[in-house]
Formats: structure tokens, sequence, C-alpha cells
């Protein structure tokens, strides 16, 4: 080294990185110069939920189930995710954190065993016969998935290209992006995706740990256990959800609209949209001998079918701009 002032940085990763300040003195022998380096501490992180159980991903890779207890990460940035939700976290050194996903965060409402009417006590064709169902204890979205939820899944598909949780039938080096999804119209980050097929729903749904509703666990958050006509009620009130009628002037949506933009037309669980905005992909089969999937809630074009037990049929290839879906979990998934 030439003569005059220095500084020495050491750089090793989870060390410090000390500055030495040195001066020489031209012609001079140094002895040796010993720099202790400090480790620095990890952060201590514990990741807790309203649904234990559910996977939980440490920057897209599956690290174990909540909770998660006191894991030692280095400091910088994570993304965490949760059934589908993600957070990005900062990570200090030293530093204990506890994260916590709540119902609300995780979007899921709980739909209690029990008796519901399913069908209809006069159906028109292809509509069931009343009857009184039981089912076990379920979660379903609040909400449906939205462009901002499935851009997470389409990005990390993209980057994985693991396709090991799509349905075993989709086709070879399937492309999961939806149908319009550069249509300016039907990307708002809170709208319903759109576009979608079931392949698409099935895989959106498993990669985030939950599947797509059968149509009687669809029909009992949407109607509750009075059998209900409309998801509010028996009367039909076009102020309750987003169906285009362009007779009212205050119709403010020709297309989607965010989700959960019409409280009032709640369910008696407390689900949104589940008349208008945007029809729902669900997982049984229209007939036995059929290959359609049976598609539930009507749309922003679709009044006939706003009704809770209307009912009829897509193409699994099926790409419409009036057609998306929720998602559901069993109580005692793992």
């Amino acid at each position: 080294l030439e003569g005059g002032k220095h500084e020495i940085v050491l750089q090793l990763s989870g060390y410090h990185s000390p500055l030495f300040p040195l001066e020489i003195t031209s012609g001079e022998q140094l002895p040796p110069i010993d720099i202790a380096l400090e480790k620095i501490p990890p952060g201590i992180v514990s990741v807790e939920g309203a649904i234990p159980g559910a996977p939980l991903f440490l920057d897209g890779k599956e690290i174990g189930a909540l909770p998660i207890v006191e894991k030692a990460l280095d400091p910088g940035k994570y993304r965490i995710r949760v059934l589908g939700i993600e957070r990005v976290v900062t990570i200090k050194p030293g530093e204990t954190k506890t994260i916590r996903f709540s119902g609300d965060d995780l979007g899921l409402v709980h739909v209690a065993e029990g008796f519901f009417t399913y069908g209809s006590d006069d159906p028109l064709p292809g509509q069931l016969s009343a009857r009184k169902v039981k089912l076990p204890s379920y979660l379903i979205d609040r909400f449906e998935v939205t462009n901002a939820q499935y851009a997470l899944f389409l990005s990390d598909l993209q980057k994985t290209e693991d396709h090991s949780r799509c349905h075993p039938d989709e086709g070879k080096d399937k492309d999961h992006t939806p149908g319009f999804w550069e249509v300016a119209r039907f990307n708002g980050k809170d709208h319903p995706v759109v576009g979608v097929d079931f392949w698409d729903a099935y895989a959106y749904a498993a990669w985030c740990g939950k599947r797509l509703p059968t149509e009687m666990e669809w029909e009992k958050a949407a109607r509750g256990t009075s059998a209900n006509i409309y998801p509010w009620g028996d009367q039909w009130d076009p102020s309750r959800l987003n169906w285009a009628d362009f007779s009212r002037k205050e119709e403010p949506y020709e297309y989607t609209s965010p989700v959960g933009s019409f409280p009032s037309g709640a369910s008696p669980f407390g689900n949104m949209d589940m008349a208008g905005n945007v029809a729902e992909w669900c997982s049984d089969n229209y007939e036995p001998s059929s290959f359609d999937k049976v598609v539930r809630g009507g749309s922003f074009r679709d009044l006939e079918w706003t009704i809770t037990f209307s009912r009829w049929r897509q193409a699994m290839n099926t790409r419409s701009e009036t057609l998306g879906f929720r998602c559901v979990r069993d109580i005692d998934a793992k």
C-alpha cells in the first residue's frame, strides 16, 4: 500500500462490516492486523393465524404450517404467505416479532355444520328439487378472488414453473394467464378476476391451500338456513348487487365492480357478491355423464341466474368476462 491514510472494511455475509482506519508511513513494514468480526444476530419470528394448520410460505417456499414458533431468520425483507394472502415484512437484527393473520386478514367466513334447503320448491329446467341437506362445517371466501390475489399466484407460477398442485388432467404446459388479463375495464386490483377457466380456478385454489366449493357448499353460503331466494332475502332489489341495470340512473358499473361494493346484498353468513358481479365456478359436474362444470351466482349481465338455487353449465375450458370464482377450505385441512 502507498503511504498515507487508508480504511479497511471486511465483509462477510452474516457479520457486521467493521471500518478499520490505517495510516502508513512510506517504507514502513506493518505487523499483521487482527480485526474481530461481530456476528449479526438473527431475528426471531413467530407466525400465528386464525386457521391453525394452514400452510405457510416464506419467499415462495413452504416452511410448515401455522403456527410457526420462534423461527430464526437473517435480517432482511421476506414475503410471508398464508392461504393466498401475502405480506412483506422486514426483520431487523436481534428483533423478536410476531406476525398474525386474523380471520379478517384471511377473508374466510365460517359456515356452521347443519341442515339447509338445497334446491327449489318449484324447479325450472336445470334446477334441482328442494330437499334438506346436512353439510359439515367449512370455511369459504367472503369475497370473490381478485385480480391482485390472482396476480400473486400467476407470478409465483411463472417464476417456479411448478405445476404440481394443478389439476392432473390439465393440458401440458397450461398457461394460467386469464383471458382478459390485459383488458383495462376488467383488471382493477380489487375487481374479481375474470377470464379464468376451470383449470385456472382449480390451480389457484390448490396453490393457496384451498379448493373450489361444491355447489351445495356454494348454495348454503349464499342462502343460509332460511332458504333465501336471494342472498339478502326473498324480494328482488337491484340496489343490492352489481347487475348492469341501465334503466337506473344511479347504476355505477357497466362491467365488474370492486368486490364487496354492495354490502347490503351480503348473504346470511356475510359472503359478498353471491348474486351478480361475476358468476362462479363450482367443483361439481353438471350431470354425472357430463364433463361440464356447475356455475353459480349470476353476473353483471345475468339477471336470471342471480337466484341462489339457479345453476347452469360451462365447459371446463370456458374463459368468459362474466365468470370468476371463490374458494373454500375444510375445517380440518392440513
